[in-house]
């Protein structure tokens, strides 16, 4: 079983030899030491010119400390986080020959959850956590690309996770169409997502707001907050009922509200499935 069988330029579509990293049309991609490949678009995003603002970058340096907050199960946002990952244990069943891709994989806490991860890919746009994730899971394939561009052939996925990130994808359509081109007509797609809009936008002002405001002063948390949380939840329950069938799975109550819920776990199947 070999990553490069499903794998292809974001840049010209062609497929990529594994010992040279080069595309079949000329491009040439690069594998970092810690192991992680570097196949991103070379797109030019405008979240990108957004993202270098002194505030974010200042957010940006403080993974070490943003990380274990949301993702420990010794805070608030950790445990709900944690609450939000089960739904990965579906693919325990996967076989070694079927990958799973986790759409922004962090620092991997949530693959904890698998019993194999030899076929696990973790997908994200931040090398640091992505190095985070290969310290946790050395077996896995980290992969530094763009969800608005995934680096995978054609109908190649069976399984496709994300956990607390769609919130984030600035080129929403973008990421949902390329899930729906890479994945099979048998495919199942988990994705998990904050009741942004709803009770989460509460829960961050009573909670992760203060600690935050308070620990460094000169972060601008709510500026930070806007432009990372560019999607409400019913933005991309809309999105992914373009391409596919979702079941809804509100948490914990039940009740279908983003104003009575913490989280929304979507199981997506393909229309006509």
């Amino acid at each position: 079983m070999n990553v490069f069988d499903i794998l292809r330029s974001p840049v010209d579509q062609q497929p990529i030899d594994p010992d040279t990293l080069v595309s079949g049309g000329g491009i040439s991609h690069n594998r970092t030491e810690a192991g992680i490949l570097h196949l991103d678009s070379e797109q030019v995003r405008l979240s990108d010119q957004v993202y270098a603002h002194p505030q974010l970058e200042r957010w940006a340096n403080l993974t070490k400390d943003v990380i274990p907050y949301y993702t420990s199960k010794k805070s608030i946002a950790g445990k709900i986080a944690n609450a939000g990952y089960r739904g990965l244990r579906t693919f325990n069943h996967a076989k070694e020959s079927e990958w799973i891709l986790d759409i922004g994989c962090g620092n991997g806490a949530q693959a904890d959850l698998l019993d194999n991860h030899s076929n696990y890919i973790g997908l994200d746009r931040n090398a640091q956590r992505l190095g985070m994730m290969l310290e946790r899971h050395p077996n896995a394939t980290a992969i530094y690309g763009d969800a608005g561009a995934l680096p995978f052939k054609d109908k190649t996925l069976k399984y496709v996770f994300s956990s607390f990130a769609f919130e984030h994808i600035w080129y929403l359509k973008d990421a949902v169409m390329e899930i729906d081109r890479c994945t099979t007509d048998d495919a199942t797609v988990i994705i998990v997502i904050p009741t942004e809009g709803g009770l989460w936008n509460l829960g961050r002002n009573l909670i992760s707001k203060p600690r935050f405001t308070k620990k460094y002063p000169d972060l601008d948390f709510e500026f930070v907050s806007h432009v990372q949380h560019c999607n409400q939840a019913t933005q991309v329950i809309r999105t992914l009922e373009t391409f596919f069938k979702v079941k809804r799975r509100y948490m914990p109550t039940l009740i279908p509200s983003v104003y009575c819920n913490i989280f929304v776990e979507l199981i997506c199947t393909k229309q006509g499935a």
